[in-house]
């Protein structure tokens, strides 16, 4: 089996930062129904330009990705996720050691 491991880079609309923790709590939920599952999350301790929470997900192929995005519930999120993130970086990356 082929593991795809995302990075993603969230970065929170002004004062929104608490939203942005609720919708990531609830869609992050969806992942293991689609194959997936959290590697690793944190969030920034210090404001400025970077990412206010980093991911690093790890699904069991490329199409469960696609079934993730496209999950109904995370879909019916999407007006909390527009309130609250204001930019998405998601690349593949690969583990080191």
């Amino acid at each position: 089996m082929s593991h795809v491991t995302l990075c993603v880079q969230l970065w929170a609309r002004a004062g929104q930062e608490t939203v942005l923790a609720d919708y990531e709590d609830q869609v992050l939920c969806l992942l293991p129904a689609h194959a997936g599952r959290v590697l690793s999350r944190v969030r920034s301790l210090e404001t400025g330009d970077q990412p206010h929470e980093v991911q690093v997900i790890e699904f069991a192929a490329e199409r469960a990705i696609d079934d993730y995005l496209r999950d109904p519930t995370r879909v019916a999120l999407a007006g909390l996720r527009d309130r609250a993130i204001e930019r998405t970086e998601m690349f593949r990356v690969t583990t080191i050691g």
